[in-house]
């Protein structure tokens, strides 16, 4: 379960990332094997970041794609 002020602190984390990054994040980490230190180091990101996408991925689906469509959401309304 996700608690509203996580999901806020998160999409404003989150704007600074790409659709593309955060999936190849996620499957950098998932598919590929590669450890979360192998995955900040190689993208640039920090290791709670890569955390935070595969546990949302886990939870949520496809949760890079959910939280980019909630983002777009808000900047036209």
């Amino acid at each position: 379960m996700v608690y509203p002020e996580e999901k806020e602190a998160m999409e404003e984390l989150m704007k600074a990332y790409s659709l593309d990054l955060r999936e190849k994040i996620v499957k950098a980490h998932l598919v590929e094997k590669y450890s979360i230190r192998q995955v900040s180091a190689r993208f640039s990101v920090s290791k709670n970041l890569v955390h935070k996408l595969v546990k949302q991925k886990r939870t949520e689906g496809n949760a890079a794609e959910v939280l980019h469509v909630s983002l777009m959401s808000k900047k036209r309304g």
